[in-house]
């Protein structure tokens, strides 16, 4: 695999940076692919190869810093790549609003993606599930059980 020299703005220090899911999105990787769902507006996404790998990384903390490590770790790759792939990743799911992020690694201009040297950085997009939600809610568990009829 060719590394490609990575942009400025997208390797500045990530330590500050933090992502979590959304309260209205649930996350899970199975056999390499991370699927997911918006439970408010039953989208749901499905990703592969980095993208899924970082979503497996999300599972285990939501600070930039510790997923970048980890993914280069996993991948035998150097901070400098791998961080532009992060970022890429996370602006996307954070344009879904499956995704918060805060942290200056967010704002300014993106590293092209033909510039990132890794496979699997697209995030499908599907909403053939959101009619079934709607006619299904998915019921938030609480301290008293589930499912739980609002008070009104």
């Amino acid at each position: 695999m060719d590394f490609v020299s990575s942009h400025d703005a997208a390797t500045s220090d990530a330590v500050d940076d933090v992502v979590r899911l959304a309260k209205s999105a649930v996350a899970d990787v199975i056999d390499g692919e991370a699927i997911i769902v918006d439970l408010d507006t039953g989208t749901y996404y499905s990703a592969t190869g980095f993208a899924a790998k970082f979503v497996e990384a999300l599972m285990g903390s939501d600070r930039v810093d510790a997923i970048v490590g980890a993914l280069c770790r996993q991948l035998g790759a150097d901070r400098q790549y791998v961080l532009p792939a992060v970022r890429h990743v996370c602006r996307q799911l954070i344009s879904f609003g499956v995704l918060t992020g805060t942290g200056d690694g967010f704002s300014g201009d993106p590293v092209p993606v033909e510039a990132i040297p890794f496979e699997g950085l697209a995030i499908s997009q599907f909403t053939d599930m959101k009619q079934l939600l709607e006619l299904d809610p998915v019921h938030q568990v609480d301290e008293s059980g589930w499912p739980n009829a609002a008070n009104t």
